[in-house]
């Protein structure tokens, strides 16, 4: 009777702790399903920083109108307990859902982070395993605004690079030019679940914004290389 007794408490105990956590992934799977789809290659440079802004500007015939970005989804209060463990305080920021990607191992997961005291937001990285526990992130793109901008790609295969530029100084004989410190960091994603750097380079470079779309390219080398590329 002992035995039987032991065995049924066992089994409801395993019982009762498989049910929580079927609750817990099925909440987390609702979290992930207001992402977006991700399609790489995906790239963030110049002007495509406007594009996660939680405004949007709708033209028409006569008139433009101001809304709310339909590509950000909001993160509500209890969501944001998916994200907290590697983020700033919900009362002192506002997060939106972008994009989602299932890896081999992990949910790779694309937010926004939106500042509500000064005037700068980030898009960031997540990775998640399989139960929806948050293994690590990474600052991908974003600006504080007149003052600092981070774009960023990942290509097929899920390699990472970013660039950030600083101590910019306008070239007094070309205003369209302009001198700039390039820092290019490379990761890939090992298989710990987090994002590993294997490359960084520090460079003092000659620097325009090309297109509609402001482009960054070097205009100091042979092939003048966009970033975007």
């Amino acid at each position: 009777m002992i035995v039987l007794f032991l065995a049924f408490s066992i089994g409801c105990s395993l019982k009762h702790s498989d049910n929580k956590l079927n609750k817990a992934n099925e909440k987390f799977i609702a979290f992930l399903d207001k992402f977006d789809t991700l399609r790489l290659p995906f790239t963030v440079f110049g002007l495509d920083l406007v594009d996660y802004t939680e405004k949007s500007w709708i033209g028409k015939v006569d008139t433009t109108l101001l809304i709310a970005n339909p590509l950000l989804k909001p993160i509500n209060e209890s969501e944001y307990n998916f994200i907290k463990s590697k983020s700033p305080s919900y009362q002192s920021f506002r997060f939106y859902g972008v994009y989602k990607k299932k890896t081999d191992d992990y949910f790779l997961a694309v937010t926004m982070q939106k500042d509500l005291h000064k005037d700068e937001y980030w898009l960031r990285l997540n990775l998640f395993n399989n139960k929806g526990e948050l293994l690590d992130t990474l600052t991908f793109a974003g600006q504080k605004v007149g003052l600092f901008n981070l774009y960023g790609k990942i290509n097929f295969n899920l390699h990472i690079t970013t660039y950030s530029y600083h101590d910019i100084k306008e070239d007094s004989t070309n205003f369209n030019n302009y001198y700039a410190t390039e820092i290019r960091s490379e990761y890939n994603i090992a298989k710990a679940g987090k994002f590993k750097q294997i490359g960084l380079k520090n460079e003092r470079g000659y620097f325009t914004n090309y297109g509609e779309r402001n482009i960054v390219s070097r205009v100091d080398t042979i092939d003048g290389r966009y970033r975007s590329k």
